[in-house]
C-alpha cells in the first residue's frame, strides 16, 4: 500500500540506500570500495532529484490550496453581500421609519398644543354667542325676503349686534328682478385617466391642456377639448397630490408637489415632461400649490404647517411662513395677488402677504377641519370648504384686516355629505362650484339655498358615486374638469 503512494524516483533512491550499504560490507572483507562509492554517488543524486522534485510539487500544491481558497473566499463574498444589503436596507429602512414616526409625533404634539392654546384662548362660551348672533342675522335677511302678507308664526328678532359686517350685499340672499340663468354644461367626454385617485386638476392659461395628478405616482397631461393623453410621466416616488401650470415666456410649465415632501417645475418639451427643478425645502407632504403670475412666484403648503413662496426661474426660495396650529391642505390666490390663503386640519384661515410671508389676518368661526378654499374673481368673497361637509362664507374687508378685528362668516350652508374637497368661482363671479366626498359636483348661486345644477361622475362598472376629489375651470369658463377617487377624468363644455 506505501509503495503505491511513492514515486519511482523515491523507490529507486531507496534501492540505491540497500546496494550503497550491500556493497560497502563487501568492501570491508574485500578491501575494494570503489562500488561503495559509486552507489553512495548514485544515491546522493537521486536524493537532490527528489528533493528538486518535492520543492516543486509542493510549491504547486500550495498554488492549488490558495486558488481553491480565493474561490471559496469569492463564493463567500457572493453569498454573503446580498444579505449584508439587505440587512443594512431593512436598518436603514428601520431608522428613516423611526424618524418619520418621531417627526409625526413631535408635529402632533405641537397641533395639539396649538389646538388647546386655541380653545383657552376663544370660550365656548364666546363662540356659541357669535353663532347665535350670525343667526338671527341670517333670519332677518329671510324675512325681508317673505311676501309682506306671508303669515308666518316667528318669534321676535332682536336688531343684531352692530359688531356683526353692516354691508354684506355681495353675498346677501337677496330678490332677483330676473330669473337666473343657469348655465348648462355638456359633458364632452370620460376617460379613465388614472390607476388611482385624481387629487388635482390644472388647465393651462389658454384652455388648450389639462393637468392631472394621481395617487398613481404619475402626472399627466391632456388636449382639454379631445381627451386624447400628450404626455405621461411617473413624476414622484409617492402619491402627487397637487399641480399647478405656471406661465412663462415659452412653452408650458407645470409644478408639483407630493407625499414625497417635494416640489417639482417642469416644462412640456417635445410631448414630453422634463424635469426642470426639484425643490426639497418642506419636511412634510406637499397638498397645495398656487402660481402667482405676476411676481412669478409659486406657493406651497405642506403638512409641515409651513407656506413656502419660491421663484419659479431660479428656484430659490422666497419666503417661509409658520402655521402653528396645524397641517395647510388647501391654498388660495387673490385674483390681484395681494395675499394668499391658507387653511387645514385645525379649521382656521389666515390670510398672507405675497412676497414677504407675513400673516395678515385669521379668520375665525370655523369649528372644522379645511380641505378646499376658493376667493372671487373680485377679491370681495372667500369660500372654505370643510370636512363636515358644510361651505362657510367670508366677505374680505381691507379695513377689517387693517385694524386686526378677526371677522367671522356671512354665510354657512350644508353643501355636500361629507367632506367638500373643491371650490372654485365661476370665471366671472356669478356661481359657486363645490365638489364632495358623495360624488356631487354643486353649482350654487348666492341668491338661492339649494344648488341650481348638480353633476355627477357617473361609474357604469360601480353602483355608487365615486368621490369628486378635484376641480378645473378654464380661464374663459368654457370648460370644467373633475376628477374621481376611482380615476375617471370626465370634462363638461358650457353651452
Amino acid at each position: 500500500m506505501l509503495l503505491n503512494q511513492l514515486h519511482w524516483l523515491d523507490v529507486l533512491e531507496y534501492v540505491s540506500y540497500g546496494m550503497t550499504l550491500i556493497s560497502l560490507l563487501i568492501a570491508l572483507v574485500t578491501n575494494s570500495f570503489i562500488y561503495p562509492l559509486l552507489g553512495l554517488t548514485i544515491t546522493l543524486g537521486l536524493n537532490i532529484i527528489n528533493r528538486l522534485r518535492s520543492a516543486m510539487a509542493n510549491a504547486t500544491n500550495r498554488k492549488m490550496v490558495a486558488g481553491m481558497v480565493k474561490q471559496l473566499q469569492r463564493q463567500w463574498l457572493e453569498e454573503i453581500q446580498p444579505l449584508a444589503i439587505k440587512t443594512t436596507q431593512a436598518t436603514d429602512g428601520t431608522t428613516k421609519t423611526l424618524t418619520v414616526v418621531q417627526e409625526n409625533l413631535n408635529t402632533l404634539e405641537q397641533s395639539l398644543n396649538g389646538i388647546v392654546q386655541y380653545l383657552n384662548n376663544h370660550a365656548l362660551r364666546e363662540r356659541v354667542e357669535r353663532i347665535e348672533r350670525s343667526y338671527l342675522q341670517l333670519k332677518k335677511e329671510l324675512i325681508s325676503l317673505l311676501p309682506e302678507n306671508a303669515n308666518l308664526n316667528l318669534k321676535e328678532i332682536e336688531p343684531p349686534p352692530t359688531d356683526l359686517p353692516a354691508s354684506l350685499s355681495p353675498i346677501h340672499l337677496v330678490a332677483t328682478p330676473n330669473p337666473i340663468s343657469e348655465p348648462q354644461w355638456n359633458c364632452i367626454y370620460q376617460i379613465q385617466g388614472h390607476l388611482d385617485a385624481i387629487a388635482s386638476l390644472s388647465i393651462s392659461g389658454d384652455s388648450k391642456l389639462l393637468a392631472s395628478a394621481s395617487w398613481d405616482h404619475t402626472l399627466k397631461v391632456w388636449d382639454l377639448g379631445t381627451g386624447n393623453a400628450i404626455s405621461t410621466t411617473e413624476a414622484h416616488e409617492q402619491a402627487v397630490l397637487a399641480v399647478v401650470f405656471t406661465q412663462n415666456e415659452t412653452g408650458y410649465h407645470l409644478a408639483s408637489g407630493s407625499f414625497d415632501h417635494t416640489v417639482k417645475l417642469w416644462s412640456l418639451i417635445d410631448d414630453h415632461l422634463t424635469l426642470d427643478l426639484l425643490l426639497t425645502a418642506h419636511t412634510g407632504s406637499v397638498h397645495a400649490l398656487a402660481f402667482a403670475s405676476i411676481t412669478s412666484f409659486l406657493l406651497s403648503g405642506s403638512y409641515d404647517q409651513s407656506l413656502k413662496q419660491w421663484n419659479v426661474k431660479g428656484g430659490e426660495m422666497v419666503a417661509s411662513s409658520y402655521e402653528a396650529l396645524g397641517a395647510i391642505y388647501a391654498l388660495a390666490l387673490e385674483p390681484n395677488e395681494r395675499f394668499i390663503a391658507s387653511a387645514g386640519g385645525d379649521g382656521s384661515v389666515n390670510l398672507w402677504q405675497v412676497g414677504t410671508g407675513e400673516k395678515m389676518v385669521s379668520l375665525s368661526g370655523n369649528l372644522s377641519s379645511v380641505k378646499s378654499l376658493a376667493i372671487s374673481p373680485d377679491g370681495q368673497i372667500l369660500s372654505v370648504g370643510c370636512v363636515d361637509g358644510s361651505v362657510k362664507i367670508w366677505q374680505l374687508d381691507l379695513g377689517e384686516w387693517q385694524s386686526k378685528k378677526i371677522t367671522q362668516p356671512i354665510r354657512t350652508f350644508v353643501a355636500h355629505q361629507g367632506q367638500v374637497q373643491a371650490l372654485l368661482f365661476s370665471e366671472n363671479g356669478e356661481f359657486l362650484i363645490s365638489s364632495g366626498a358623495d360624488g356631487f359636483l354643486k353649482i350654487w348661486h348666492p341668491s338661492q339655498t339649494q344648488a341650481i345644477a348638480t353633476l355627477s361622475l357617473k361609474d357604469e362598472s360601480s353602483s355608487r358615486l365615486p368621490a369628486i376629489l378635484s376641480l378645473a375651470l378654464s380661464k374663459d369658463g368654457q370648460y370644467l374638469a373633475a376628477g374621481g377617487g376611482n380615476g375617471m377624468i370626465k370634462v363638461w363644455q358650457k353651452s
